[in-house]
């Protein structure tokens, strides 16, 4: 850091400073230190925002320290305002005009990357804000933060009672905070000359969820759930290079040399980078090879439960032979390994992000099973492999869908799409007391969610349930109860639009309209001081 500041000697007195007053004592005040107008926020924020790894090592200390303390903040916060369900902070802040294009272009929700200042004052907000034109290349923008205090997420806090500037009225957010939009919730005041925008506070409840979890396991077991995350973030976020997973995970290894299983998360995401760099699954492959040795020498230690990760290495396997080399023998091979690494993963027990995950992969590879054996066989697979594979399929997928419900927002895209793909099953089968258990099941989510805000499901879900009444069961008194909530919901008084589904249905003899249920990926949006 000193390096880094040579040529400048006022922060070089601030890092001496931190030194003395901050590493060397016990009483630390991280956020004190974060607000004073130092390297040290500017730097943390711009290390988060890049994703720099090796400097998030060097910061890891402080960004310790900074996140408990303003979770210890976030927890006075809320009983202080027992009396409110939300509260509204404010931003000021100066975007480029591709920026601002593209947040309102953007139909995800907004993940923040660093830490976010705000106040409860929008005067305090604009005082640095200035003005702007529609065509000029930098832009004005305030934002209008709604944080709903039901919602469980990652901490944010009052900080002006300890912070180096308490006249700010400053509400510091953590990184991690998920924001939606709505479809008109940024414009151009053409007034006041600057654009505005409204952001809402989503739920954080599986990472909830699985801190909740992660305490009733031993230290090197939430060492292992963080390193995994570690990867994650490696190979799907930060475009790290081969050189800089080298330069992480051997870092780790000075941290923790007895813990040799470290080795085997850095093959597999070597490998992984293998694959989403180069798309070379023959240099993928034998690091796969060698994670699995390293990990099988654990394959004792009930503390670490690493069957998590070796069937996760199966599974990433089977799916190169499956998609890539086109041998199905190998594949087959590698999924049931695969299944029956995660089968015994379950009953040590997952949190519920794992759980998530491993039931995804497991119909996944029912599925894909299902489509082997027919092609292997040409068309002539034993009936009752059939049905205990579909049985597996439908297991696996209803227990991902049933543990998102538990930890996902009802609007969750995710939620979506494993209820669309369980209905498609369920369909294919002919499982229809099934489905209307689970349609039934999600109306009287979304309902009691927002009525109006889930309009458009709530709909798709009435003439779902009316079309298997009516198509499948044979039962048009039930099918007309339904309708007439239908017809409640789309046309109040006017009954022909409901009565035409029933029409449609008669004429198309129960063939409904495929929707599309593509997913999206969360735009990630950098935020900039």
């Amino acid at each position: 850091m000193r390096k880094y500041y040579s040529t400048n000697p006022s922060e070089l007195r601030h890092i001496d400073q931190l030194l003395l007053s901050y590493l060397s004592t016990t009483n630390r005040n991280p956020i004190q230190e974060y607000t004073k107008d130092t390297f040290l926020y500017r730097m943390v924020n711009r290390v988060l925002r890049q994703k720099n790894i090796q400097f998030m090592f060097l910061f890891g200390f402080f960004l310790r320290d900074l996140y408990q303390q303003l979770k210890c903040e976030h927890e006075k916060f809320l009983r202080k305002q027992l009396k409110n369900s939300k509260v509204t902070v404010y931003r000021g802040q100066i975007m480029s005009k591709t920026e601002i294009e593209k947040l309102k272009d953007s139909i995800d929700n907004i993940v923040t990357s660093s830490f976010m200042s705000t106040t409860f004052d929008p005067a305090m907000s604009e005082i640095y804000l200035g003005t702007s034109m529609p065509d000029d290349e930098l832009q004005s923008i305030l934002f209008e933060i709604e944080l709903n205090l039901a919602e469980k997420s990652f901490p944010y806090a009052d900080i002006s009672t300890i912070s180096w500037f308490p006249s700010e009225s400053e509400t510091l957010l953590m990184p991690g905070l998920e924001f939606k939009m709505t479809e008109n919730s940024i414009y151009y005041n053409v007034e006041r000359k600057i654009w505005l925008a409204k952001l809402e506070l989503v739920s954080d409840t599986i990472e909830k969820e699985d801190d909740r979890m992660l305490e009733g396991f031993g230290e090197r077991r939430k060492m292992r759930y963080y390193i995994d995350l570690l990867m994650e973030t490696l190979t799907d976020f930060c475009s790290a290079t081969a050189s800089l997973i080298e330069t992480v995970f051997n870092h780790l290894m000075e941290l923790f040399p007895r813990e040799k299983w470290i080795l085997a998360v850095k093959m597999s995401c070597l490998a992984q980078y293998n694959i989403d760099r180069d798309f070379n699954y023959t240099l993928a492959l034998p690091n796969w090879d060698e994670a699995l040795k390293y990990w099988f020498e654990y394959q004792d230690d009930e503390e670490l439960n690493v069957n998590i990760a070796i069937g996760r290495i199966y599974y990433d396997i089977g799916s190169i032979y499956y998609f890539h080399i086109k041998h199905t023998g190998k594949a087959r091979e590698n999924f049931d390994l695969s299944i029956k690494h995660y089968q015994i993963a379950i009953k040590k027990g997952l949190t519920s992000s794992e759980e998530i995950h491993i039931y995804e992969y497991l119909h996944e590879m029912y599925g894909k099973k299902l489509l082997i054996s027919v092609i292997e066989t040409d068309n002539h697979t034993n009936e009752d492999e059939m049905k205990e594979i579909q049985s597996m399929i439908i297991k696996y997928l209803k227990l991902q869908l049933d543990c998102m419900l538990k930890c996902y927002d009802i609007n969750n895209q995710s939620i979506s799409i494993a209820a669309a793909e369980l209905t498609s099953y369920y369909d294919q089968f002919d499982m229809y007391d099934e489905e209307l258990c689970l349609s039934k099941k999600l109306l009287e989510l979304y309902r009691k969610d927002s009525p109006e805000k889930n309009s458009e499901k709530i709909v798709e879900l009435l003439e779902k349930i009316i079309a298997i009444y009516f198509v499948h069961k044979n039962d048009q008194e039930t099918a007309m109860m339904y309708q007439s909530q239908l017809e409640e919901r789309i046309t109040g008084n006017d009954t022909q639009a409901a009565d035409d589904f029933i029409i449609d249905y008669r004429q198309n003899e129960g063939e409904e309209v495929d929707h599309d249920d593509t997913l999206q990926p969360i735009r990630r949006w950098s935020t900039t001081d």
